[in-house]
């Protein structure tokens, strides 16, 4: 940590590894492939950014053996592993999405090997060394699907002519198919039911021999090693024809074991059992723990105190020591030669690698080297955090609780003095797993931002420890341990989260449940729930599990399955819990978390739930990775981080259907209540017989509940069928009965002209806005990052945090493209948060998918016509994660802005004289930019800094500052400035997504120019974006013409620290359109103000009461508001400044004690006449009348009401290069600062009332002043 380090709290730091950086390029090197002929080296590479496929790769070159259409991937026992082998050059795979097993030659393409049968799944390929066209292989049968009827078995698959031979059956399991070098003997290790592999396993060995037709025949079977329900056995491999080397737990810890032929004797390795497990439980298939070099010298890996070691094996002489070893984690261990291994090596400060050893016996040094690294420079190595160790003893027995300690670490930051971390508690699945000191880029997102990381190891690693006590070990663990780092002062107990994924998530909520405040928020990925549930539909490798972990099955111990369902509990979780769920998920199927959830919110409890389509047991797609990390970093900052954050309410309704059919929740596939029942669409459902027919149509259908026959609704649709039905279900329902209104309005507003339907082949360009997952978190960040009394002050958030909390949920973003696409209409996101999306359309088109009806309008006080329609509907569940689409209504009501013109100040004679360069004169005489300077106290190095970053400008009706009077002005009224580096950039927003650049000299407009001129004056900024709209204020779409502007500079990673406008929409309470379109401007504005923008709008200039009111964006609470003074002898409140309350905008609570004294002291004035519980403005004020300026080369005093918001931006500007020289960031969202110091403003307390009284503190006029 050097001296250089910006001090922030911890959990506040900004970090360079973002969700994006995780997911973008990086791939996994999950498995060594060696050609056991040619001894080349393949590795398999899984690869999120292309959806999770996994493809195989020659190291030599790092060439792909296939093209993007190919998957190397297998499902066998849900889980995978080994779905590949290389013989000779050609490799042989199974391709995941059809399931087949194909082989490859370098340059050519995949050839199918099995027959066509997606319900077949192979793994554990492997070739008869003697008759290479003959692999060995186990199928897992589906045929029948229900995890009682699936079958196993070891197969020959014939790569000539693909038909399939069974070896052998019987068994529900079997893996590592293994036959002898010479191909006479075949070894395998197999298990059955109750037991898991690595509780009671087999050994197998039978003699093997093929006949001249290619039938496999295998005779003398036995049984070598292993027991049910005892002993187990894995990783049989041949070092020779007559020695099978294996792993066998009869000791109680996994040691390495051979088996002779010639004497059939079978025998520990060592005079004594190893204190060290030599292999994990085999959750996936293929492990691969040691190689065999030699017949004699083997090389294994083991764990010891918690970390991967090697030890070399003399088998001849019984003997073995341990290697030396950089490497923390050791995987996928593969024999080269007879003096070379290869194998993926992991570092607690290294990405992983595929690693050479070299090593000649026993007792001899190894040699380490580098074949192929990962590690891909985007991250600086200084901002790793190692693990620290830590175990702590577990009355009464004082049995071990292990855990891995990340603390927080980022050498740019250090926390203040005394300050502890706040933590994130991870909790393995298995629940028989466990984790290791490796470096971890997800655990590093989480270090680099200030927060402790802490693996927690439970009881269940190693042992029995678990047996019978799921639920009650690894909860009491789990306890103790956060217990544990609290009471010894190492993270601070009140911000802690915890995350558990699997049979974790059980763990999880289970202390949740036994400690309510035990952390502060939690998460749970694919979590199991319900015990009852997770017997009744797991898959079925596990279907047997919980006889072991809980006791037996549930028909014997119901009470210990229901007492440990966290369901049964529910509302006892008082934490915030956060459930993320794969919709494919076999395992936990979704059932299990939509249940938990609608039982936590039933009874209060504050939850959500967000699920990935495409995604099962594990998230495999870079977009669900960086969606997920995203989610829980938002969520426990705004549990945590934010404590003022409220949680963001759910909305989602449960679809029902008519009362005379099967009653399904088509996101959940379970019944539903007749109570709970809103008008969904017609769904009849036929019965089970037709189930493969109607899945195998692709049009729509109609399925017919049978008469008497209530079985289909009480159980999950088959797999096939559900597909079909999600394929088919919009077109189903007819478009009118699946869509519900939307927005409509009642009438077409009297201020337009109706000119008739409108032309079907016309194009509309519509913007779809989706909900977002989570405003309300943001807006307690940016309370947060704006509040002086804040830690988190100034700890202003990037583009990709901001987005994390605007992302809508992925069922909305997925309800909408399906349905769209559906419609034959494809969408273009115009925002990088995913909630805007933008689609053009005929108007034929959108009259059907809206069930609408488009007519030409024509706004008579503009002129402008348009395209509306008088309602607009969506499919009911996507109705619920839309805010709008638009523009679609026209609004309800359209009153002129007038832009007034002020009555002269001073006499024309006077004016004559008045030095406009004079920066010593007072604004008696007419306000210039010399007397703005003097009277604000602006000092006099302003124009000689350089500031740092942009300024953005809003322009309306095309208005352009014209350069040639911006030159003049300035060379008037500030001679010494030189105009020459100052860089005007002109962009022209047209509507979502259209951005065009326009010349300086194009046709201009005198208040654009005069905002150039006023800012410029005080503040010769180098950088200034003016962002014009043809939009007339006075037409139609002024909200939304704004809006557009606010998101294209959103869209920007850079964006400007200071916008002012002095442009504006007045609000309509009762348009539903315009209520819309101005929630989602101060959202926008949300968004700038969390990332260290400062929005200044002008508050009106037509008084409170004689325009239309209230004015927008002025009433967000989250833009500061400016309103106009004048001068007459001293600056005084001027009569046209905008003031008042919002119709729309609730109060903030920065406003409370300023506006709660100001309406005491008004009494009943303008009672009736505004809502004195809403968000009050203006917030500052500052001269913006009668400005001296030249328009069109002639000098003059301009009555325009337009620069204050120029004025405060100048000085805004200011300040923030003072403050960026100072190592500190921009202000911001400013008015938690000014509200919470009024002293340090001049009160402007005497003028005209706008409607509203003058007084002394804040009123509704022009508040507080520079």
């Amino acid at each position: 940590m050097t001296d250089e380090s910006q001090i922030a709290p911890y959990g506040t730091w900004k970090s360079p590894i973002t969700p994006e950086s995780l997911t973008g390029s990086v791939t996994r090197i999950s498995s060594v492939l060696v050609d056991d002929v040619t001894k080349e080296l393949y590795y398999l590479e899984s690869r999120p950014s292309e959806g999770g496929r996994q493809v195989i790769v020659k190291l030599k070159d790092n060439k792909d053996l296939f093209g993007k259409g190919w998957n190397a991937r297998t499902n066998v026992h849900e889980y995978g592993g080994s779905c590949a082998t290389i013989h000779d050059g050609v490799a042989y795979f199974s391709h995941v999405k059809d399931n087949r097993v194909y082989k490859v030659k370098e340059g050519e393409d995949p050839v199918p090997v099995t027959p066509d049968n997606d319900k077949w799944r192979y793994a554990d390929l492997a070739v008869i060394p003697q008759y290479s066209y003959i692999l060995l292989a186990v199928l897992e049968d589906h045929t029948k699907p229900e995890p009682s009827n699936v079958v196993n078995k070891l197969v020959a698959i014939n790569t000539q002519d693909q038909s399939i031979q069974v070896v052998v059956e019987g068994a529900d399991f079997y893996d590592f198919p293994k036959p002898s070098p010479d191909g006479t003997k075949l070894a395998w290790t197999q298990w059955f039911h109750p037991d898991m592999s690595w509780q009671g396993s087999e050994l197998t060995l039978v003699d093997l021999s093929v006949t001249e037709n290619s039938i496999i025949k295998v005779t003398n079977i036995r049984v070598i090693a292993g027991e049910r329900k005892k002993i187990s056995t894995q990783q049989p491999f041949w070092a020779s024809n007559d020695r099978l080397l294996f792993l066998s737990d009869v000791s109680g810890y996994m040691n390495p074991w051979t088996y002779t032929l010639s004497t059939g004797i079978a025998k520990i390795n060592t005079p004594n059992a190893v204190s060290e497990d030599f292999g994990e439980p085999v959750w996936t298939l293929g492990n691969s723990d040691y190689a065999a070099l030699t017949t004699s010298l083997v090389v294994h890996t083991s764990i010891k105190d918690g970390r991967s070691v090697f030890s070399a094996w003399d088998l001849d002489k019984e003997i073995y020591a341990h290697l030396s070893t950089p490497y923390s984690y050791i995987e996928s261990v593969k024999a080269l030669s007879t003096t070379e291994i290869v194998f993926i090596g992991n570092k607690d400060d290294d990405s992983p690698a595929i690693v050479k050893l070299s090593i000649s016996g026993v007792g001899h040094e190894p040699k380490y080297d580098v074949l192929k690294s990962t590690w891909d420079g985007k991250f600086p190595r200084e901002i790793i955090s190692k693990p620290q160790p830590y175990t702590f003893p577990v009355p009464p027995s004082n049995e071990p609780i292990h855990a891995l300690y990340y603390p927080p670490h980022n050498p740019t930051y250090k926390a203040p003095e005394g300050q502890l971390p706040p933590a994130l508690i991870i909790l393995h699945g298995g629940p028989t797993g466990r984790f290791y000191p490796v470096l971890k880029w997800t655990v590093q997102f989480w270090t680099s931002r200030g927060w402790a990381v802490i693996d927690v190891v439970y009881g269940g690693s190693s042992g029995d420890r678990l047996e019978g006590q799921w639920g009650i070990v690894d909860v009491n663990n789990t306890i103790s341990a956060i217990q544990e780092f609290t009471k010894r002062g190492i993270v601070d107990p009140k911000r802690i989260a915890m995350r558990g994924e699997s049979s974790s998530g059980l763990t999880n909520m289970g202390a949740l449940i036994k400690e309510a405040n035990l952390v502060g928020a939690a998460t749970s990925t694919y979590g199991v729930s319900d015990l009852l549930k997770l017997e009744e539909f797991t898959h079925k490798f596990e279907s047997h599990y919980l006889d072991y972990l809980l006791g037996g099955p549930s028909s014997n111990v119901m009470d210990v399955y229901v007492q440990r369902s966290p369901i049964t509990h529910a509302d006892k979780i008082k934490t915030p819990l956060l459930i993320m769920q794969g919709l494919d998920d076999a395992v936990v199927p979704p059932e299990q978390s939509e249940t938990i959830v609608k039982k936590i919110k039933e009874v209060g409890g504050k939850t959500k739930y967000i699920t990935f389509e495409g995604e099962g047991h594990g998230w495999r797609k870079a977009e669900t990775i960086r969606e997920a990390l995203e989610a829980e970093l938002s969520w426990s900052v705004e549990k945590i981080i934010f404590a003022t954050a409220t949680e963001a309410k759910s909305r989602t309704k449960i679809p029902k259907h008519y009362n005379d059919l099967v009653e399904y929740n088509f996101l959940s596939w379970n019944p539903i209540t007749r109570s709970k029942r809103e008008e969904y669409g017609k769904i009849i459902v036929l019965g089970t017989d037709a189930r493969h027919d109607i899945a195998s149509k692709d049009k729509p259908f109609l399925l017919i509940r049978p008469t008497g026959d209530q079985s289909i609704m009480s159980s999950r649709p088959q797999p096939e069928v559900r597909e079909a039905i999600l394929r088919n279900l919009v077109r189903l329902i007819p478009l009118e009965e699946r869509l519900v209104v939307h927005a409509q309005i009642q009438s077409i507003p009297s201020e337009y002209i109706v000119n008739g339907n409108a032309d079907p082949t016309q194009p509309l360009m519509l913007t779809f806005e989706l909900n977002s997952n989570n405003m309300s978190g943001l807006e307690a960040g940016l309370y947060a990052v704006s509040d002086p009394l804040s830690p988190r002050y100034g700890q202003h958030l990037n583009k990709s945090e901001v987005d994390s909390f605007v992302r809508p949920s992925s069922e909305a973003t997925s309800m909408i493209n399906s349905w769209l696409s559906s419609q034959g209409v494809q969408t273009e996101p115009t925002s990088s948060a995913g909630h805007l999306l933008t689609v053009q359309i005929p108007v034929e088109k959108a009259n059907k998918i809206f069930n609408t009806s488009f007519i030409s309008i024509t706004h008579a006080a503009s002129n402008q016509s348009v395209i509306r329609a008088m309602k607009y509907s969506l499919p009911a569940g996507l109705s619920d994660h839309m805010h709008s689409v638009r523009p679609i209504l026209p609004p309800s009501s359209v009153s002129s802005r007038r832009k007034r013109t002020a009555p002269p100040e001073t006499s024309p004679s006077r004016r004559d004289a008045i030095q406009v360069n004079d920066s010593g004169q007072g604004c008696d005489q007419g306000i210039t930019l010399g007397c703005i300077q003097k009277t604000y106290n602006i000092p006099n190095d302003v124009a000689a800094q350089v500031p740092v970053g942009k300024v953005a400008m809003l322009s309306f009706e095309g208005e352009i500052p014209f350069a040639p009077d911006i030159a003049k002005s300035l060379k008037i009224v500030r001679p010494g400035i030189n105009l020459a580096p100052i860089q005007i950039e002109m962009i022209m927003i047209n509507g979502p997504n259209e951005v065009s650049d326009v010349n300086l000299t194009s046709d201009h407009g005198p208040g654009a120019t005069l905002n150039i001129v006023t800012f410029l004056g005080i503040n010769p900024h180098p950088a200034i974006e003016v962002h014009i709209t043809p939009q007339d204020e006075d037409g139609a779409e002024c909200a939304e013409a704004m809006l557009n502007i606010f998101n294209s500079i959103l869209s920007n990673d850079d964006v400007p620290a200071v916008i002012t406008t002095s442009y504006f929409c007045y609000e309509d309470n009762t348009d539903v359109t315009f209520v819309k379109t101005a929630k989602s401007l101060c959202d926008a504005i949300t968004q700038l103000g969390t990332r260290g923008v400062t929005v200044l709008a002008l508050s009106g200039d037509a008084g409170a009461f004689e325009g239309r009111g209230p004015t927008s964006p002025s009433t967000c609470p989250h833009a500061t508001s400016v309103g106009t003074t004048t001068s007459s002898g001293a600056e005084v409140a001027y009569t046209f400044s905008g003031g008042g309350f919002s119709t729309i905008f609730p109060r903030p609570s920065y406003q409370d004690n300023a506006v709660k004294s100001y309406l005491d002291k008004i009494g009943s004035t303008n009672e009736g006449k505004f809502n004195s519980s809403n968000r009050g403005f203006p917030d500052v004020a500052a001269y913006g009348l009668n400005l001296w300026g030249v328009e069109d080369g002639e000098g003059s005093f301009q009555g325009l009401l337009l620069p204050a918001p120029q004025i405060w931006g100048a000085i805004i500007t200011y300040l923030n290069t003072q403050r960026q020289t100072r190592g500190k960031s921009a202000l911001g969202f400013i008015n938690l600062l000014i509200y919470a110091n009024p002293n340090a403003f001049n009160d402007i307390a005497q003028g005209d009332s706008n409607g509203y009284p003058v007084l002394s503190g804040w009123d509704a006029v022009n508040n507080l002043n520079l």
